[in-house]
């Protein structure tokens, strides 16, 4: 089991944020995340990466509570794509990239050649060579979001967390990293999970979903069992028409305005 989360409730100040949450999560699987703004997908990921801690309850990751794993030993295990993350300082691509194999160095030790295939190969696959030796700060708002990504891939982790991860990039460099994190996990059994606003990207990549409102799950399953009329109507109150479209190879959605 990789993650596990019994009666976790989660709370800002006075206001709840998560409530009743009780989830296992087998490992191997690409679990799409969907619901409302606000109903909570993105604190939830927080609390699988120890970001945030639950004021009650229990988050298991491999049959261990969650925080008795250190900083260190989260980051081997876990990595993330936040939705927004700032790339203030004027550090060149390939050193970015190289910090997704820190967790994996000794104290003060420099990158050895297996780092440096490793990043080797991420760019070429990401398609970020002709950047590598750009300052991040001259690169667009998308290309920055590719150079997180791609540190991402670098550290090379069981679990994968994307928070919207490709929200800000355009359809094709956006399909193209979902496409790399398929094959990573059809090749090595890698656990994603994936916060999307676009249901029909989440249909066409995930195995499973995980459907959110108001701070709670209200249903889970293999995506062509609760992608479903009813179950839309249930979560985002609007009528859909869903379908096996044979271009596409996944089920979609189309909404009735």
């Amino acid at each position: 089991m990789a993650f596990s989360m019994k009666d976790v409730h989660f709370a800002l100040g006075e206001t709840s944020i998560l409530e009743d949450i009780n989830i296992d999560l087998p490992p191997g699987r690409i679990y799409g995340i969907l619901g409302p703004n606000g109903s909570g997908k993105s604190t939830w990921l927080d609390l699988l990466i120890r970001h945030r801690v639950p004021q009650q309850g229990m988050v298991e990751y491999n049959g261990h509570p969650l925080g008795s794993y250190s900083r260190k030993q989260i980051s081997k295990e876990m990595a993330l794509v936040p939705q927004d993350y700032r790339l203030n300082f004027p550090f060149q691509v390939l050193e970015v990239l190289l910090m997704g194999r820190y967790p994996f160095l000794p104290r003060f030790a420099s990158p050895g050649s297996r780092d440096l295939d490793i990043v080797r190969e991420v760019m070429q696959k990401t398609g970020l060579e002709k950047f590598q030796d750009r300052m991040v700060t001259e690169l667009s708002g998308g290309e920055r979001q590719r150079v997180v990504f791609a540190r991402a891939l670098v550290q090379d982790t069981p679990v994968l967390i994307l928070d919207e991860a490709t929200a800000s990039l355009d359809i094709k460099h956006g399909l193209h990293l979902l496409s790399l994190v398929r094959q990573k996990n059809q090749q090595a059994r890698t656990t994603v999970f994936s916060v999307f606003q676009d249901i029909n990207l989440a249909a066409a990549f995930c195995s499973h979903i995980i459907f959110f409102k108001q701070g709670r799950i209200l249903l889970h399953g293999p995506t062509t069992e609760v992608l479903t009329p009813q179950n839309l109507e249930r979560v985002f109150d609007v009528r859909a028409k869903v379908y096996f479209d044979d271009y596409a190879q996944s089920t979609q959605v189309v909404f009735k305005v």
